[in-house]
């Protein structure tokens, strides 16, 4: 576990480099961009909405990378919705009389349709990956990456600063795949811990 300010301070010092100090930050936030879209067990969340009568757009929690569901509670019994495509929607011939207990969704413009359009107030959860926004040099503070996943965004963010400032060489070259190879380990080893310690089951490969 570490800090932003602490894991850009790490990446100079082991790539003894103070020239690029200024730049640490971006090369960590693009790391952390990669990974982002991958299952971790730190990186699941559930927030709640409640619909409102005669409202069918909602929008996308300003932190979503990747919905995994919605879920809507009905009586105290949970309901997925099932996803579909807008245009489905669309060749229903909807009428602005038609309401009732929403059965699908389609994501449209950072937001979820619902059809029917809700009757009432529905508590709706939704399920699905999130991140943080990106942080700026020298940042003091832990997010969940640099606290659950320190090591793989710095030999991340490592290998593509040693790519990006480091003379082309041989040396390099061998730099560049050592650290290749550790964040394969450590993504795998991760992906490991996560499904052993998640309900979901669902991983993505290495090359996704």
């Amino acid at each position: 576990m570490s800090t932003f300010a602490q894991m850009e301070a790490r990446i100079i010092s082991e790539l003894h480099r103070d020239d690029i100090a200024s730049v640490v930050d971006d090369y960590i936030n693009d790391a952390i961009a990669h990974y982002q879209r991958f299952r971790f067990w730190f990186n699941e969340k559930k927030s709640m909405t409640v619909t409102v009568a005669g409202t069918d757009l909602y929008n996308w929690p300003t932190d979503l990378v990747k919905l995994d569901r919605l879920v809507m509670l009905v009586n105290s019994r949970e309901t997925g919705l099932e996803l579909v495509a807008p245009e489905d929607i669309d060749g229903l011939g909807i009428q602005a009389s038609d309401r009732g207990e929403p059965e699908w969704y389609a994501n449209y413009g950072k937001a979820f349709r619902l059809y029917p359009c809700p009757d009432k107030a529905y508590p709706l959860a939704q399920y699905y990956l999130f991140t943080v926004p990106p942080q700026n040099t020298g940042d003091a503070v832990e997010n969940m990456w640099t606290a659950n996943a320190e090591e793989l965004i710095r030999t991340r963010a490592k290998k593509l600063l040693v790519g990006q400032f480091m003379p082309t060489s041989q040396d390099t070259m061998g730099w560049a795949s050592m650290l290749d190879k550790q964040e394969h380990d450590l993504f795998q080893d991760m992906q490991r811990q996560t499904q052993e310690s998640t309900s979901s089951g669902r991983l993505r490969s290495w090359d996704a």
